[in-house]
Parts: C-alpha cells; structure tokens; sequence
C-alpha cells in the first residue's frame, strides 16, 4: 500500500475557483465539483457538482470523469445511469486514474452496471491503493476485514482505514470508528470511534448519518415488556392491623368432655 499522508497543499477559496473554472480551467472546476459534492465550503449541491464535473471531464480530466460517474451511479444531482458510470470508470481507470479503478471495483463487488465479480473488484482495489488512492485502500481493507477474496485479516484493514482517514477520506474515518467502538482489529475506545462517524456523517457519509441514526433510536428505545421485573409485592405488616376497637373478643368455647373416654 502507498503511504497516505494528509496534503498540505492550500486550498483555493470557491470564488477563486469559479473564476478560474468559468476562464477555461478544468481542474478548478473539478475542485469546485468537489466543493459542492462535500458541502465543504459552500452549501452542498449536487445537481451543481454534476454539472461541474461533466464539464471537466468533457474537458478531458480524469478526475471529473471519476467523479461525474460516481454521482451518475447514484443518480445524485442526475439521472441514475450505471452502464455509462462504469464506461466513465473503466476509460479513466485504463487511463491511470487510480480512482477510476476504485469506482469500476466498487461496479464490480456490488454488481453495479456490470456482472458481480469479487475477485476482479479485489485487484482493482489493490492496484488503486498500491498507487495512493485512499478510497481504494479502504475499499481493500474492507475486503481484508469481511474476507472477500482475501483471506481475513482485521488489523491489517484497520491499518488501512486510519491511513485514509489521516489522508480526509471520510469514508475510511468512519470505518475506522466502527472498528474502535467494537474493538473489532483495534482496542476498543467507544468514545473516539463515536466522534469518528460523527465527522463522517458531517462529511456527508450516508453510511454514517444512517448509523448515528440508528444509535440514536435504540438510546431512546425502552425495554420490551418481556425484559421488564415485575413490581414487587408490597411487604406485610408485622403485626396485623385491629379489626375493630374496643374489648377483645371472648375465646372460643371449649368442646364438652367425650362421655365415651376414660
């Protein structure tokens, strides 16, 4: 796997980037695809993104033909179309787009647009994380961590997920959340994990938000009838209340002798 370091390269603002898009730039407007797509900077919006990232790749960047295809996989901000995602996937990942291979991996393992084929979506994935593409490595370690193809390998997948995170793929962040709530490859430490899929989900990780979501529900869930003690009967008194006031009763009367004894 490549090493995965966080960029230091400094961010252009998203007036820049217009500027720079509408003047011809094609890699300023897959940046401010990016920008839209994320919600990182500007109010999300994929209809936006789309727009964005087509024009880019139309332009010939790789880039925005990886991320005009992954938004037309999931019909966000255009129409769903999977056949031409995977066609976009495979002339970008031919073209050295390591991306593009994790996209037409991600096509493969889910059937999407293309035959399920496990074992072509594991080399694609090896070979977009051997050359530095952070989804792809979490992408693999997932492999490693269920066993598809590969055979199961917990702490080498979480090793995998911290490097992407560490490299602001929110993706992997999240899977590295679970893993550190679980303890699952990883000491447990629920509390970090939790603030991992936190992040995610405000990365706009669905995968993220729906667990937050699901956590939040069964917080507020009571427990079923069935799992409920019943109350506890009240205790007695140790001496019995009066009756009545006043003289006590007279004793009962006595049996006469038996005439037959003695």
């Amino acid at each position: 796997m490549a090493a995965l370091t966080p960029t230091a390269t400094p961010r252009a603002a998203p007036k820049q980037l217009e500027l720079a898009c509408d003047r011809g730039n094609v890699l300023a407007c897959a940046r401010l695809a990016a920008l839209y797509e994320s919600g990182d900077q500007l109010a999300p919006d994929d209809t936006r993104a789309a727009s964005l990232f087509s024009r880019a790749c139309d332009g010939g960047l790789q880039q925005g033909c990886t991320g005009f295809g992954a938004l037309l996989a999931q019909g966000r901000g255009v129409a769903k179309d999977e056949p031409r995602a995977v066609e976009l996937f495979r002339a970008a990942c031919a073209k050295g787009s390591s991306r593009g291979c994790t996209e037409l991996g991600s096509a493969y393992e889910e059937a999407h647009g293309v035959a399920k084929d496990e074992a072509r979506a594991v080399e694609l994935y090896q070979e977009a994380c051997r050359a530095g593409d952070p989804l792809g490595c979490v992408r693999l370690g997932s492999c490693y961590e269920r066993g598809v193809v590969v055979a199961k390998a917990a702490q080498r997948a979480v090793g995998m997920y911290r490097a992407a995170c560490a490299h602001g793929e929110a993706l992997g962040c999240y899977r590295l959340g679970l893993a550190l709530r679980s303890g699952i490859g990883v000491r447990r430490n629920a509390v970090a994990g939790a603030a991992l899929v936190r992040s995610a989900c405000t990365a706009r990780i669905a995968v993220a938000c729906a667990e937050l979501e699901s956590t939040a529900r069964l917080a507020k869930t009571p427990a079923p009838s069935s799992a409920r003690l019943p109350a506890p009967l009240p205790t007695p008194p140790s001496t019995p209340p009066s009756v009545r006031s006043g003289p006590p009763p007279p004793p009962p009367p006595t049996a006469p002798d038996d005439p037959y004894s003695g």
